[in-house]
């Protein structure tokens, strides 16, 4: 079988989804929110995990190329030991460059402004929104308050989106993106994802390929792998990847968080001690785990054997 042409179609069939999935958005809800404890925090592991892997990097070194950007120190106006937080609401991930809300701590406002200033040379204010903008490119809007600015590339969304509203995760780093605003449009997407895998399939089929694919035979593979697709969908609240730096132990861990009410959540709930009870039970050297069932129809087992 020729891998490279399957993973072309696999490519195919994946940016469909994603396309699929950023036509339609939902109002109001979060689709990725990242958040960093402190920027101290975020220096410092920069530079253990710099260090460990052989391109040292120092914390007035990453100040320094900030300074060069901003004209100014940026330790004059960061508060360096408060979180930062940035959120791509679902409303603006048809345009992720300019959709992103970040809340960054200062100490000094005006200095922030200043600094900006000397960035983008055009700068107005509407109210309680800043905007400042360059001679070409998008413009930056910016609202203040509490010790934060809130920066992005929509005005709406600066005014409207508090990247801080989800609260710590425990971790010095975490990136989390939620599935469910957007699961009915990737559901919705499977039936057109595979009838572009077996559109594929069916062109390799009459090619002069050494191997010839028989779309016939695959088609109960790629419907037991969509239909597994379809339940993890269905069942996933979102997933979560946190980094931990302590010393020179480096700790990144991924969670995929169940919905509340989902068969996911039932079996982890049903097991007694719960998930940590769970995790024991795996090889604790595995490259990653699974909870959960499999379910595979009369159709599927004869498909696949």
């Amino acid at each position: 079988m020729n891998i490279t042409r399957v993973s072309r179609f696999v490519l195919c069939a994946v940016s469909l989804l994603v396309a699929l999935a950023a036509a339609s958005p939902c109002p109001a809800q979060d689709l990725v929110v990242a958040r960093v404890e402190s920027l101290d925090g975020l220096l410092a592991d920069v530079e253990a995990i710099g260090t460990a892997i052989g391109q040292p990097v120092s914390k007035d070194m990453l100040l320094g190329m900030a300074g060069g950007f901003f004209g100014a120190d940026p330790s004059s106006f960061l508060a360096m030991d408060r979180p930062v937080a940035a959120v791509l609401p679902v409303e603006g991930m048809m345009m992720p460059k300019t959709g992103v809300v970040v809340a960054v701590p200062v100490t000094n406002i005006e200095a922030a402004l200043d600094a900006l200033a000397t960035r983008f040379p055009n700068h107005t204010v509407n109210g309680e929104v800043h905007t400042f903008s360059p001679d070409e490119g998008p413009s930056l809007y910016l609202t203040t308050g509490d010790g934060y600015v809130r920066v992005g590339g929509m005005a709406d969304l600066v005014k409207r989106i508090d990247p801080l509203a989800n609260g710590p995760t425990g971790s010095t780093t975490s990136v989390e993106m939620f599935l469910e605003p957007v699961a009915p449009m990737i559901i919705a997407s499977l039936g057109t994802m595979k009838a572009q895998m077996m559109s594929g399939m069916e062109q390799a089929a009459e090619s002069e390929s050494e191997v010839p694919y028989d779309p016939a035979a695959m088609e109960p593979i790629f419907d037991a792998y969509i239909d597994g697709f379809r339940w993890l969908v269905n069942n996933t609240s979102s997933i979560r990847v946190r980094l931990d730096v302590e010393d020179e132990s480096f700790r990144f861990a991924k969670d995929l968080v169940p919905r509340s009410d989902s068969e996911l959540a039932g079996f982890i709930n049903a097991q007694k001690g719960g998930l940590p009870k769970i995790a024991k039970l795996a090889n604790q050297s595995a490259a990653w785990y699974m909870a959960g069932q499999i379910k595979l129809t009369d159709e599927h087992r004869q498909g696949l054997t």
